[in-house]
């Protein structure tokens, strides 16, 4: 179906999704969703009806969550994107059908730094047979170009060190100490590809050396890393920046999350909040609660 209006409908998309980005939220969204309405006529393209729904939402989230805005506006950018292509009719990009993502807590909270702890044990079964579950529920996201070219922005910056197929599901971990590792060895075990997003290079300089010898297997047995954020910070306060950063990329790039999550405060609630704020309550983290390892002893 040819859109009327699409070319002007895309440089208007751009125009605005750049203002959003500089949290521009000013009437001009409401010029956009009419000419998106007019543009689509009495049956709206399946594109025009989502770009139509992302304005809706623009316009009721407060200004004061950037980072948010800065996430729905890169959506509406590709939205533009979709109108334009069908000019140019510009191939979809193959992606994952489903990303999986972890989030967890450090060893600390875990049953300690030995691998085979019983609880750590227990997580790293709990996180197999999640993964097995969603790889199993036939979840995948909507085969459009519009879709697609989002994800293929969000993991354009991979630097791939293994060729897999990239319509398949894979995994993402921000490889820290304790459950982000663990779930690392036990996708590995299973064979599924697993993105390395790293917050910042040299992430792991203040671990011991053993440590830093697993971190490197880690690394290389990834399909792909990322360096979130590409130098090191240079104080505490700008790690712990870059370690939100690394958060926030994930939550805006992973389909489903996998939380080893005990409900206290901390970078794993900090990731558990994004994810879930960004999917507006439709979709909840699989949880695997560590107290719950206690209650079935």
């Amino acid at each position: 179906m040819t859109i009327p209006f699409a070319a002007e409908i895309a440089a208007i998309c751009e125009a605005d999704a750049a203002e959003l980005e500089q949290l521009g939220l000013d009437r001009s969204t409401t010029n956009l969703r009419a000419l998106f309405q007019r543009g689509s006529g009495n049956e709206p393209h399946p594109a025009a009806a989502s770009a139509i729904r992302l304005l809706d939402r623009l316009h009721a989230y407060p200004t004061d969550e950037p980072r948010r805005l800065r996430a729905l506006a890169a959506r509406l950018r590709g939205q533009a994107m979709a109108f334009r292509d069908l000019h140019t009719h510009t191939p979809t990009p193959t992606v994952p059908r489903l990303i999986i993502g972890i989030t967890g807590h450090r060893p600390d909270k875990l049953g300690g730094y030995k691998w085979d702890n019983p609880l750590r044990s227990w997580c790293r079964e709990r996180i197999r047979t999640e993964t097995i579950a969603l790889l199993q529920s036939g979840r995948c996201r909507p085969s459009n170009y519009t879709d697609a070219d989002y994800v293929a922005s969000r993991l354009a910056g991979v630097q791939w060190q293994q060729q897999i197929d990239m319509s398949e599901p894979i995994a993402v971990s921000g490889v820290a100490l304790g459950a982000d590792q663990d779930a690392c060895g036990v996708w590995a075990r299973m064979g599924l590809p697993y993105i390395a997003a790293v917050p910042f290079p040299g992430q792991e300089s203040i671990w011991p050396p053993r440590h830093q010898d697993v971190y490197a297997a880690v690394l290389k047995h990834a399909a792909g890393i990322i360096y979130v954020s590409p130098t090191p910070p240079t104080n505490y306060t700008e790690a712990s920046a870059m370690l939100r950063k690394r958060n926030n990329w994930m939550a805006e790039t992973i389909d489903e999350l996998i939380a080893v999550f005990d409900g206290s405060p901390g970078g794993t609630l900090h990731m558990v909040r994004s994810w879930s704020w960004l999917h507006s309550g439709m979709r909840m983290p699989k949880r695997i609660d560590p107290r719950d390892f206690g209650q079935q002893k």
